[in-house]
């Protein structure tokens, strides 16, 4: 079975935000991706069912965003986002989990949020998401004076 899945679901130029989504659950990964086309300014680009796949999907892909699960096979969340950040070192992590145990060690890491599932719902999470790197565009972009 693949678990790494680059996704070329309707992609649409206009959708200025690469998202990778990380969830063991395809049930998630589905309500993500439904979720995605109902905010209009996500493109799922990959997605991967472990840590360690969700590592090389980034490494390649570079998204500007990752939702990432806590509870997985094979690597878990929290201990992927170090190599993630690595591998792709502008690409903002946001966590979206049942398990809410690690959300300080996911912070830590450098997870930019922590959502739970069940008390958010995937659209908040996007947009939320599409607003934390929007916003982050905002500070790198280079100011002048007029």
């Amino acid at each position: 079975m693949t678990t790494a899945v680059p996704v070329n679901h309707d992609v649409n130029p206009g959708r200025a935000l690469r998202v990778v989504i990380v969830d063991d659950s395809s049930l998630v990964r589905r309500m993500l991706t439904t979720a995605a086309d109902i905010v209009g300014e996500c493109e799922i680009v990959g997605e991967a069912v472990n840590g360690r796949t969700a590592v090389e999907v980034c490494a390649e892909l570079k998204p500007q965003a990752v939702v990432l699960d806590v509870e997985m096979p094979v690597m878990d969340g929290v201990d992927a986002i170090t190599p993630i950040l690595s591998a792709a070192p502008t690409t903002k992590v946001v966590m979206f989990s049942s398990d809410t145990s690690r959300e300080g060690e996911a912070l830590a890491a450098g997870a930019s949020g922590f959502f739970q599932k069940g008390m958010v719902s995937p659209i908040i999470v996007l947009r939320k998401l599409a607003a934390l790197c929007a916003h982050s565009d905002d500070q790198a972009a280079p100011r002048h004076p007029r």
